[in-house]
């Protein structure tokens, strides 16, 4: 069967599409292919004049119907939006999405469907509706304010990837994000952001990333920074949200008076984390949200007003987002006053709702229950006791079956398992402390148990019932693994348990990993 997703038929869709700008009805188009003499004249001359492919009337109809079904998608993304979606007094403007082959947009877009993205048209629409919501001058007005709000890993990146593809496209050229307190989860975002946007051989931008916004790095200082409207190039910062970086960032964007011609879209990644006024109304501000706030709003790290920017727009993302907009609502803070909006998280997500059910949804049946066990946690709790209960024992099991599955399928990427049973880090290290002895001490009877757990856990969520609970999966049920015997992943299982654990310490500049069980405590004294 022919791919008619190869971009030489593009030629065919952009035909498709501006007949459907011009209201021909979808039966109309699919009869250009009926085989009168006019459809073979129609086909003959687009292509000897358009280049279309030689096969062109042939796989018209399949074409045709691609392009009606995303269409049809679209506008059932358009429409989910719209309902998730609150606006404030201002108007939202008119720019639509970039069209050219060559604009960032286009080519984030083709990325994203070469990865395997199965919802690039909500994406599109979901970005679009936030860009119209934003404004490129800002010079008599003050700031925007947004809140996008997203399932937790549901696909904010990809969401914050495009939006910054299609403000590029519409003459925004200065990109800062800012990203958490650890600086290695700061380089992380940075560099798939620029893997996304980076198409300098294709695309008609060039993207340049500054890493530390700082006066002493003469390679980025901001007498170099080319911000004509004219100019092809786009500039990305990720910087952390601590006081030093962003006094730096203060500093140098207040140095130079091309900060007019600054159209900047300020990014707060995990909005809800250190960018929130925690202070009571009659004290001063945190420091961390004072800079924010005065970076937002034109002014300098002491807050004095240095001049306004071509244009500023800050939009905070989160998965938890109650602090952001029931927090202060002065004129000058982070408050969203502009917009707030609902990312739809795609249909390859687990989330609570799929996993414990909503109003609309089930459910699915892989929840264990346990009872009589707070006692033995307790004993954990207070290092009394390393003895991990039979119900942990099995849920430790059960993970490591996954993971033998997924090694055995050839993934070699990371795989975690979180044990939260208290919210006090001596709890955190007494209870990783039982999981270290058991599995040392108890290696030799693990595979068994494993043995014991793996056909009770695969027989609550047999493939079927999978979509039965999950019908609008986005992975087709032909091409998805179904469990495999226990006897195909015993080995794994000793491999993984082999080597000892090792505890990962986040300080630790060179982290040695090996091909088994890590264990990293979060706040932990160790």
């Amino acid at each position: 069967m022919t791919d008619t997703s190869d971009k030489a038929y593009n030629g065919l869709r952009e035909w498709i599409k501006r007949a459907r700008n011009k209201e021909y009805s979808w039966e109309t188009i699919i009869s250009k292919a009926d085989g009168s003499e006019d459809d073979v004249r129609f086909f003959r001359n687009n292509i000897e004049s358009n280049f279309w492919p030689d096969n062109s009337m042939s796989v018209w109809s399949k074409v045709v119907g691609e392009v009606r079904h995303v269409e049809d998608t679209l506008k059932r993304a358009i429409e989910r939006t719209n309902r998730s979606t609150l606006l404030g007094p201002n108007q939202k403007n008119m720019l639509e999405v970039p069209e050219e082959e060559d604009s960032c947009w286009a080519l984030y877009s083709l990325k994203l469907r070469e990865k395997g993205f199965t919802n690039i048209e909500t994406i599109q629409s979901e970005c679009l509706n936030i860009l119209q919501s934003i404004s490129s001058d800002t010079r008599e007005d003050s700031p925007v304010k947004g809140l996008v709000v997203g399932n937790v890993q549901s696909g904010k990146t990809a969401n914050m990837a495009g939006l910054i593809a299609m403000a590029a496209d519409h003459g925004w050229n200065f990109f800062i994000i800012l990203s958490g307190t650890i600086d290695s989860l700061r380089i992380q975002t940075r560099n798939r952001l620029y893997g996304d946007l980076k198409n300098d051989e294709l695309g008609k931008f060039a993207w340049q990333t500054i890493d530390h916004l700082n006066l002493k790095n003469p390679d980025h200082h901001p007498t170099k920074i080319n911000l004509k409207n004219d100019n092809v190039t786009r500039y990305l910062t990720v910087c952390l949200k601590n006081p030093k970086r962003l006094r730096d960032m203060l500093r140098w964007i207040n140095y130079d008076p091309k900060k007019s011609q600054m159209k900047i879209l300020l990014i707060d990644d995990e909005a809800d984390q250190a960018s929130i006024n925690t202070a009571q109304p009659d004290e001063q501000r945190r420091t961390i949200n004072r800079l924010i706030v005065n970076l937002v709003e034109g002014k300098d790290a002491k807050g004095n007003a240095t001049g306004r920017y071509g244009a500023m727009n800050y939009i905070a993302y989160t998965a938890t987002p109650y602090a952001n907009f029931l927090s202060e609502g002065l004129p000058e803070s982070l408050y969203p006053k502009d917009f707030i909006t609902l990312l739809t998280p795609p249909n390859l997500y687990f989330g609570p709702s799929e996993i414990y059910g909503s109003d609309d949804m089930p459910g699915m049946n892989v929840i264990n229950t346990y009872e009589n066990v707070d006692r033995a946690i307790e004993s954990l709790h207070g290092g009394t006791s390393d003895q991990l209960p039979d119900s942990l024992k099995d849920a430790v099991c059960w993970f490591l079956c996954c993971v033998a599955i997924l090694r055995k399928q050839k993934y070699s990427g990371p795989c975690s398992m979180l044990i939260h049973t208290s919210l006090y880090t001596d709890h955190h290290d007494n209870v990783a402390r039982a999981v270290f002895s058991y599995l040392t001490t108890e290696r030799s009877v693990i595979n068994k148990r494993c043995e014991t757990v793996y056909p009770k856990q695969t027989s609550m969520l047999p493939l079927d019932r999978f979509f039965e609970e999950y019908p609008n999966f986005a992975v087709p049920k032909s091409k998805i693994h179904n469990y495999p015997p226990f006897s195909e992943i015993s080995k794994g299982i000793d491999e993984l348990i082999s080597a000892e654990p090792r505890h990962i310490r986040m300080e630790e500049e060179e982290r040695v990993y090996h091909n088994g069980i890590h264990l990293c405590i979060d706040n932990s004294k160790r």
